[in-house]
């Protein structure tokens, strides 16, 4: 997988992309308004933590907890492409630059 950001001061656009018969397509594609988010890494956790799952109507008499998002474990994300136009900073420990 590739995650690709568009970092701006009014929209930060996040995806992910994979491979298919020597073809990026997109995955999954998100907009989030920049000024609801104190950072980056806020809008990144919201990105990767699927919905709560549906809960089924409680038996009569008995109460239902409901279920809680967690965060996507099992996702290899190979590389990274993130552009930034706005208040935050990016660091990395090995980032990788995507030109374009």
């Amino acid at each position: 997988m590739i995650l690709a950001a568009d970092i701006g001061g009014t929209n930060t656009r996040v995806a992910l992309f994979d491979w298919t018969n020597q073809r990026v397509e997109a995955q999954v594609e998100q907009v989030y308004l920049s000024a609801d988010y104190p950072s980056f890494e806020e809008i990144l956790v919201e990105f990767l933590t699927p919905p709560p799952p549906e809960a089924a109507e409680p038996l009569e008499g008995h109460e239902q907890p409901a279920p809680e998002s967690q965060p996507i474990e099992s996702l290899k994300i190979d590389a990274a492409c993130i552009g930034v136009r706005a208040r935050w900073s990016i660091t990395a420990a090995r980032p990788r630059i995507c030109r374009g």
